[in-house]
């Protein structure tokens, strides 16, 4: 396994596509290919989230301190993280044409078929999650048709990812304010 420290660049190794498949004649030579790896370099870096405890908070016997303190850590841990991913996405580009009629950023089931099929087929890797706004959400609920809804009670246990509140249009939908 490769170790670092904050600020280490290292490389992270991942297989390359051998290639789609070809069609032979009968008695013809299959051509092999060799499964070869590459690199990304990835840099190291620390999230963390300290929190000071006075010998008042304990004693006051208001709740668990400690508990609360790292159920807080926890969240502004992920929260950090989140951030993160948040901007590495905004740097991804792809273009699709959203409808301007009635509000822009209702989510239509054409919307995201067509959102979808940006992904490409490499979709079926695992389950498809959209993140959406409170307000998205109202409204993928109240305003979509009831086949395209499917609440997160009628999902198939242990196939939704941790969050999830529904699915829409074959994506698993989280709630999220960011």
């Amino acid at each position: 396994p490769t170790h670092g420290h904050p600020g280490n660049t290292l490389p992270l190794p991942n297989f390359t596509y051998i290639g789609d498949a070809a069609t032979l004649n009968e008695n013809t030579n299959l051509t092999l290919n060799v499964l070869a790896t590459s690199t990304a370099n990835v840099t190291i870096h620390k999230i963390a989230k300290g929190v000071e405890i006075t010998d008042e908070a304990l004693l006051s016997g208001f709740g668990d301190p400690y508990g609360e303190a790292v159920d807080q850590i926890a969240l502004a841990i992920a929260s950090q993280l989140d951030n993160e991913v948040l901007n590495i996405l905004h740097g991804i580009t792809g273009t699709m044409a959203a409808s301007t009629a009635n509000n822009a950023t209702l989510p239509t089931a054409s919307n995201i078929v067509s959102a979808l099929e940006l992904f490409g087929e490499d979709i079926d890797d695992g389950p498809t999650v959209a993140v959406v706004s409170p307000a998205v959400y109202t409204a993928m609920r109240t305003t979509v048709g009831a086949n395209t809804w499917i609440p997160a009670s009628e999902i198939a246990a242990g196939i939704a990812v941790r969050g999830v509140v529904g699915e829409f249009q074959g994506c698993q939908v989280i709630v999220s304010n960011k």
